[in-house]
């Protein structure tokens, strides 16, 4: 099988190696068809709330990290010293 698929893939780079372009879409071709699309939920739960639009999820998501940042720095306490080099 190895044998068969090395033969299979020289011959097909032997007849577009003049041609970067088709030499690309050749390897993005192979490279694609071996990719597993990912199985996402059919939902999510945050807290008490089940969410099944993406984009609520997207949002949710992308509020959690915009939030996450200046939540860490109110509950940080103060030591008085400055981060210097």
């Amino acid at each position: 099988m190895r044998v068969c698929k090395k033969e299979y893939y020289n011959k097909l780079f032997e007849n577009i190696e003049t041609s970067v372009k088709a030499i690309w879409n050749t390897v993005n071709g192979i490279i694609r068809k071996r990719q597993i699309k990912s199985n996402y939920p059919e939902h999510f739960t945050d807290s008490d709330m089940t969410l099944t639009n993406m984009n609520d999820v997207v949002n949710r998501i992308n509020n959690y990290f915009f939030d996450v940042g200046p939540k860490l720095a109110k509950n940080r306490k103060n030591t008085g010293k400055e981060c210097t080099e």
